[in-house]
Parts: C-alpha cells; structure tokens; sequence
C-alpha cells in the first residue's frame, strides 16, 4: 500500500525512506532492489539535493555486490555534499556520502567521513546510526578493538526491537529507528559483540 502511493508521488522522499527501511527490515531483497532502482533514476534526474541524500541512503541499507551500483550510490551522495555546501542538511548528506564510501569499500574514506558524526552515546537513532557505520569502516581497516568500544556504547541507546521480534510492529517505527537498528544489527553482527542494548521503548509513531 505504501509503495503504490509513493509510485503516484515519488518526490515523497520521506515515504521513500520508510518503504526501503521497511523492505530492509523485513529482507525482501529483490523488492528492495527494485525501489532502489527507480529511485536512482528519480534522482538522476533531479536537482534537489535532498532527495539526492536520502536517495543514497536508502541505497546503502544493504550490501550489494555490484561495483556500479555502488559507485552510482557514492556519486550521488557526493554530489549532495559539494553542492550543498551552505545546506541546512549538509550534516545529513554527509552522512550519506559517509555510508555510500563504506558500501564502496573506501573504508579510509568512511571512517573520515562518520568520525567527525558518530556519537555512540546519543539517544536519537539519527545520530546513532552513523556511530554504527563508522564502527565498521574502523573493523574493516583493523582497528577492531575501536570499533567494539563504539558498537557497545551505542548498543545500550538502541531501544527498537530486532527485526523478526514476533511482538513488533514495525511499521509504528520511524524509518530513522528502522535505518538505527538495521545498522546496529549489522555492526554487531560484524564486530562479534554480545553487549546487551537497553529495554524497548514503547512504539511510536512520528
């Protein structure tokens, strides 16, 4: 139901974020590949930087193997960030340019990227979620112990249910909480920590 209304209006960027989080979410890979895909060309074809941030960010919510899609991601986000100099949501876009780097394998540039965004002790998903890709790219270069240090300090500030919580539903969390967790998810899951994150919050609809 959500994707066909966004079909009637895919400048809704917004619904875009929650329909790819919530295809991510729940791992139907090829739907989600699909939507990628559509807002991709939606993006080429624009000059809002906006859409161009969160187009890139729903893009890198899964790993794809395919070097051009990758690189068609990074391209996009970057264009979102040096051509949003004075935005008010450059903070935002670097964010994205930071998760496309890491799904690019410019682990160098990821880290240098989300360092300067991660905060692991935050209690808001949005800033927690680059904690979780800056713990990655610092894995992928070595520095695993650094990594662990993030991962579990920002574990306790996650209070979204893991996907396939048979009590969930998912579509009362806001696509930032969906976008936190997958993130976390995936970072625990590389780095091996078995931290345990803080009690679940009541659902909330925003």
């Amino acid at each position: 139901m959500l994707a066909a209304a966004w079909e009637m209006q895919p400048g809704d960027t917004g619904l875009l974020l929650k329909i790819g989080a919530l295809l991510a979410w729940f791992d139907h890979a090829e739907e989600y590949k699909a939507l990628c895909r559509k807002a991709l060309e939606i993006a080429k074809a624009t000059d809002d930087l906006t859409t161009c941030e969160r187009v890139a960010k729903i893009c890198c919510l899964r790993a794809v193997d395919d070097p051009a899609w990758n690189q068609s991601v990074l391209a996009l986000a970057t264009q979102a960030v040096e051509r949003g100099e004075k935005h008010m949501y450059l903070t935002y876009f670097k964010m994205a340019k930071g998760m496309a780097e890491y799904r690019a394998g410019q682990f160098e540039k990821a880290e240098a990227t989300l360092a300067a965004l991660s905060n692991p002790q935050s209690t808001s998903s949005l800033w927690l979620m680059p904690s979780f890709y800056h713990a990655m790219a610092l894995h992928k270069l070595g520095r695993t112990d650094e990594a662990r240090r993030i991962v579990e300090l920002a574990i306790r500030q996650v209070h979204t249910p893991a996907p396939g919580d048979p009590n969930d539903q998912a579509h009362n969390h806001s696509a930032d909480d969906l976008i936190c967790r997958l993130a976390c998810e995936e970072a625990r899951a590389l780095v091996k920590t078995t931290t345990r994150e803080s009690a679940p919050l009541p659902h909330r609809v925003r």
